[in-house]
């Protein structure tokens, strides 16, 4: 798949939470008699897409054809690249669960960011060379998102 100093990858996940209202400090605030839970998280988490190409693509291959009855090899329109890497992906989470009156009024938040960084991308090149694309880590994508249910 890719090359040899990129076939072993390390993807670090850590994930916490910590209950509020069930410290001492929470019973002694006086608000436990209204708000039963206020509970914070956090999780970060790491991953890429080492199956983002095929097994062989990180070099140029050629088919057996035919031509004017003789048999000629011709190669795809993407030039291999040795060096590509796979996708990286970074994940942060923050939420807070907090609970009111008997736990019969619920809140949850959530922050939620993600960013991708050496996408797999087939960029465009100059026929001259013999190929119309390649597939380079090429572009970066973030996305962003705050939900309160």
């Amino acid at each position: 798949m890719f090359g040899e100093k990129q076939r072993n990858q390390v993807y670090a996940k850590a994930s916490g939470s910590y209950v509020l209202s069930g410290t001492d400090f929470w019973q002694k605030m006086g608000v436990s008699k209204w708000w039963d839970l206020f509970k914070l998280r956090v999780a970060y988490g790491e991953s890429g897409n080492l199956t983002g190409i095929g097994a062989y693509s990180r070099f140029n291959t050629y088919a057996a054809t035919s031509y004017i009855g003789r048999t000629s090899l011709t190669s795809s329109g993407t030039l291999a690249n040795e060096n590509v890497r796979p996708e990286r992906q970074q994940e942060l989470e923050f939420g807070a669960d907090l609970q009111f009156f008997n736990s019969r009024l619920g809140l949850t938040l959530n922050v939620y960011n993600k960013k991708v960084k050496d996408l797999l991308i087939n960029r465009f090149i100059a026929p001259t060379n013999g190929f119309s694309s390649l597939q380079d880590n090429f572009g970066s994508l973030e996305t962003r998102v705050l939900k309160l249910c």
